[in-house]
């Protein structure tokens, strides 16, 4: 088994669990390393996110291979679209986030922010929270894509994949409006959880309607309790 942490050392470290030892220093980024995910498919594919700016991927069976994506802002969270495992997201503290389609990104060119294959490689992107967009989760539940924010406000979004050429045709009536142009996820219910700032937040694997939080305090939220949020996303409650 293997761990991997991110830290403000700027650094991304793979541990051997069974002994405790460092397996590999990865040391692409060139700030605080705030996010980092494990590929739900590709075991080897590990995503991170800095306050350089910029998502990271790595395949840890070859260590010198990373690819870029530019981020709005310092990195919040990020996560990987399990429905879709092409796709990312990735949340900064200006409330953006963006989706990225890593088969769009190459070694060459993702790096820089003015890159053609960083733009292509953009699904969409959007202003989700006024503050930073701290939180940032998938769910087992088709399309749902949970926010949380420095502003204390939960999001739920309905995730079209329009623009990966998924087609959603129930959008406009599930989520009471046309998805935008840009195939960019529609928003169903916010709700201010009396929390304090969200720092984060995170999805049931057993019980996929019930999403946790983490504020000034710890908060629990069973999304079958508002009737637009079950008819969105076909829910019974």
């Amino acid at each position: 088994q293997i761990l991997a942490s991110g830290s403000a050392d700027e650094t991304v470290r793979l541990w051997d669990l069974t002994n405790g030892a460092c397996l590999h220093t990865y040391r692409h980024h060139q700030n605080k390393v705030q996010a980092l995910r494990w590929h739900p498919v590709e075991e080897a594919v590990l995503l991170s996110a800095s306050y350089d700016r910029r998502a990271a991927l790595v395949d840890v069976r070859k260590p010198d291979s990373v690819m870029y994506a530019p981020l709005k802002a310092d990195a919040e969270a990020c996560c990987w679209d399990r429905h879709r495992p092409m796709n990312f997201w990735a949340s900064a503290e200006d409330g953006s986030i963006c989706c990225i389609d890593v088969r769009k990104l190459s070694n060459s060119s993702a790096s820089s922010k003015d890159s053609k294959a960083a733009n292509a490689a953009l699904v969409w992107s959007l202003r989700a929270h006024k503050g930073a967009a701290s939180g940032l989760a998938d769910s087992s539940i088709k399309d749902l894509m949970v926010t949380s924010g420095i502003d204390g406000v939960a999001k739920l979004w309905h995730v079209t994949g329009a623009a990966s050429g998924v087609a959603e045709a129930e959008v406009s009536a599930t989520c009471g409006s046309a998805a935008n142009k840009s195939g960019a996820p529609s928003l169903v219910f916010e709700r201010d959880l009396k929390g304090g700032p969200l720092y984060c937040c995170q999805s049931n694997e057993d019980l996929p309607n019930v999403l946790g939080f983490g504020g000034n305090c710890v908060v629990l939220w069973d999304i079958t309790d508002t009737d637009v949020v079950k008819s969105a996303f076909h829910l019974k409650g």
